[in-house]
């Protein structure tokens, strides 16, 4: 992904020098380009809101109809979950176009934050998750018992591995647990 955007980016400078727009569609004239490049944004951004939005939706829906939240559609009652679940999402994303067009700088307020909560997001967030992970499953919750923890393990690298592993076996089961649309 950081690819695929250096190469927009590199691209767009080449064509536009030190003119170019911090948003992509500003540096495109009105013509069919242009529409193209709407339409695919806008299905990536539909996409994504969809992928990300999965358990904010969920959680909507518990509280809207906690009865069936887990129905499957093969279930009795399923088909009407899953209309509820989807019905959840649209209506979330009409809430989301409206906070977004009702702020006149919704595009500089986005970047601030993009800017403040990218780096903590990305990097420190999932070593914080990782740390609490370990020291649940060696049942201590302080700090020296991470300390500990990391102690134990330094010279490990196959038990670092495993716990890894395990873990990460475990976010998998969880997402396919919360996972809402039955395909097949």
């Amino acid at each position: 992904q950081v690819c695929l955007y250096l190469l927009v980016a590199c691209w767009g400078y080449h064509f536009a020098g030190d003119k170019a727009e911090g948003y992509f569609l500003d540096n495109l004239p009105d013509s069919d380009a242009f529409r193209i490049a709407s339409a695919l944004l806008f299905l990536h951004v539909l996409i994504a809101f969809l992928v990300k939005n999965v358990v904010l939706v969920r959680a909507v829906h518990k509280i809207v109809a906690p009865s069936r939240v887990d129905v499957s559609l093969r279930e009795s009652g399923g088909q009407r979950a899953q209309a509820e679940f989807a019905t959840c999402a649209v209506l979330l994303l009409c809430a989301y176009w409206a906070v977004a067009n009702a702020i006149p700088f919704f595009s500089d307020f986005l970047a601030l934050v993009g800017s403040l909560l990218s780096g903590p997001i990305s990097f420190v967030l999932p070593a914080v998750f990782l740390m609490g992970a370990l020291q649940r499953e060696a049942g201590s919750s302080s700090a020296a018992g991470t300390f500990e923890l990391s102690q134990r393990m330094e010279g490990q690298p196959d038990a670092a591995m495993s716990r890894m592993s395990s873990f990460s076996s475990q976010c998998r089961d969880a997402g396919r647990r919360l996972t809402r649309f039955d395909f097949v």
